[in-house]
């Protein structure tokens, strides 16, 4: 298992933090801020797919927040992730990207401060 895999649990936590029914508030904002462009660092692709595909999973654990349509709210959660990817892709490399995992499983301070960075810059606003 790829180091920034596991430090998915720690973007989980903190986007479940943010509440499920904020995260589908903010659905066509974050269509509006697609990124167009890739990211200054190409990490393994399939580094990347195991990050959405586990940060995906963490977000749907507790299930689709009642009365939303469980399509819509995949799409969105996996936009998030897609995000949040990007932003850690054109932040750093993949070896600091490994630190940082590192960090964050030692629930390192700083290391969740750059998470919450990461979740804040997929935000609108």
């Amino acid at each position: 298992m790829n180091k920034l895999l596991k430090s998915w649990v720690h973007g989980a936590a903190i986007a479940m933090v943010m509440g499920l029914n904020m995260v589908w508030a903010i659905a066509p904002a974050l269509a509006e801020t697609a990124r167009d462009r890739p990211p200054q660092n190409q990490h393994d692709p399939e580094i990347v797919a195991s990050f959405i595909e586990g940060c995906v999973a963490g977000l749907l654990e507790n299930g689709v927040p009642e009365g939303l349509d469980s399509e819509q709210y995949e799409s969105l959660v996996t936009d998030l992730c897609g995000c949040m990817i990007w932003e850690i892709q054109d932040r750093y490399t993949q070896e600091e990207a490994d630190v940082l995992s590192d960090a964050l499983e030692r629930n390192e301070e700083w290391a969740n401060d750059v998470l919450v960075e990461v979740v804040n810059a997929c935000m609108p606003g």
